[in-house]
């Protein structure tokens, strides 16, 4: 079943997302330790150069993505998406118009940093695409 049929669908975020984006993630330790603060997420909002959707049923936020660009390389800071709805396609939808929207903005290498011990991102970030450089966990998708 497509997201449109479940009701969920996914957009560039508006500035009333903010605050049940931020909520929704506060308490996590994986963003807690990423950094991760209203200002932070305000900043990246207002940037001429971020990149924030949303996967949203009705009102409620269920996912979102945020990065932002530098030339020809994009960023994404933050993939979350709501614990209830992990495994329905939410997070490929996601990544999927990221990528559209970066390289309409001329982006063509993609990176994702994220901790050593999150196998299941990991996982899920290969699956997508990216690959492993280095011995670090940086993912990298390059795109044409």
């Amino acid at each position: 079943m497509k997201l449109s049929e479940k009701g969920i669908i996914i957009r560039k975020a508006v500035e009333s997302d903010l605050r049940q984006i931020y909520l929704s993630v506060k308490e996590m330790p994986l963003f807690i330790n990423a950094g991760f603060t209203a200002e932070k997420l305000a900043e990246l909002f207002m940037s001429e150069n971020s990149i924030i959707l949303t996967a949203a049923r009705k009102k409620k936020i269920l996912g979102f993505i945020a990065g932002n660009r530098d030339e020809k390389k994009s960023f994404i800071q933050y993939l979350f998406v709501n614990e209830k709805f992990r495994g329905s396609g939410i997070g490929s939808a996601l990544i999927e118009k990221y990528l559209i929207r970066g390289k309409k903005s001329g982006a063509e290498d993609f990176f994702i940093a994220l901790p050593e011990n999150n196998m299941e991102s990991l996982n899920f970030c290969i699956k997508k695409g990216f690959s492993r450089e280095e011995n670090r966990v940086i993912l990298r998708k390059k795109e044409n």
